[in-house]
């Protein structure tokens, strides 16, 4: 499998932890879309490759990122 569109419940969790991050911090925004696409790869490459191998996701992304 390559790492294409994110896992729903992956989305979800980015959002939730950008809105917690934006709480505790007191501010408007929490992750910049910057910040949350770049955890919504790294969690995309654990669940596909089932590893955390920095090679492995560059292979199964494509060469994306």
């Amino acid at each position: 499998m390559l790492i294409g569109k994110p896992f729903p419940f992956v989305t979800k969790y980015v959002e939730k932890l950008s809105a917690g991050v934006a709480e505790k911090e007191q501010r408007k925004h929490g992750l910049t879309r910057k910040q949350k696409a770049w955890l919504t790869f790294c969690i995309m490459g654990i669940f596909v490759t089932e590893s955390v191998c920095w090679r492995k996701y560059v292979r199964a992304g494509l060469g994306r990122y």
